[in-house]
């Protein structure tokens, strides 16, 4: 097999949450093709899945040492530190994927998802506007922003935004939706509807 096909095997084991097949096959994949930091990176990805941080971590320092300009190799190692709690580590490495990446709004809806679990809410909004405004279809940044508004309490600051987000893309059916949602919990109840 070349290593697409290799890569579309794996990825048909993960989205069936099939973690040990996905590594019997990387495994196998290494062996055709040594040299693929395409097999690392979703070895790293899978290990930091069933739990083996410290292992994933040492591959993609190999990844990295292969292929320094993979942003993937930066992701994934903060979304490992990330379950690790490891904050400031997983900012660091999001930020070093930033110049990196072609596809923006992922990378900032996880540096979202950091602040949030870091607790500061108010970065996690930046990070959430900074997603929409990569990718203003990101329908999960448009959830999470309503939760962190409302989290923190700032239902003004909330309309605020979903009425400059709306002007944009009036048609947002989540936006609109948000929108009504925090109209009726500040008691604007015709506004709502």
């Amino acid at each position: 097999f070349d290593v697409d096909a290799f890569l579309n095997i794996i990825d048909f084991y993960i989205e069936r949450n099939d973690p040990v097949k996905a590594l019997q096959v990387i495994d196998y994949a290494k062996q055709q093709h040594p040299a693929s930091v395409e097999f690392l990176l979703r070895e790293a990805q899978l290990l930091g899945m069933v739990e083996r941080p410290n292992e994933a971590l040492s591959i993609l320092g190999n990844a990295e040492k292969l292929s320094p300009t993979d942003p993937d190799i930066y992701m994934i190692r903060g979304s490992i530190y990330s379950q690790q709690q490891k904050f400031e580590l997983a900012i660091e490495n999001f930020n070093k994927a930033i110049p990196l990446a072609t596809e923006l709004d992922l990378l900032y809806l996880n540096i979202a998802y950091v602040y949030e679990s870091w607790g500061d809410y108010d970065k996690a909004i930046k990070y959430l506007k900074l997603c929409l405004d990569d990718n203003q279809e990101n329908e999960i940044a448009l959830y999470e922003i309503a939760f962190c508004f409302e989290f923190t309490d700032k239902l003004d600051d909330s309309v605020a935004f979903y009425k400059q987000f709306i002007d944009r893309c009036p048609y947002s059916f989540p936006a609109w939706y948000n929108l009504g949602n925090v109209h009726n919990r500040r008691g604007d109840f015709e506004d709502a509807l």
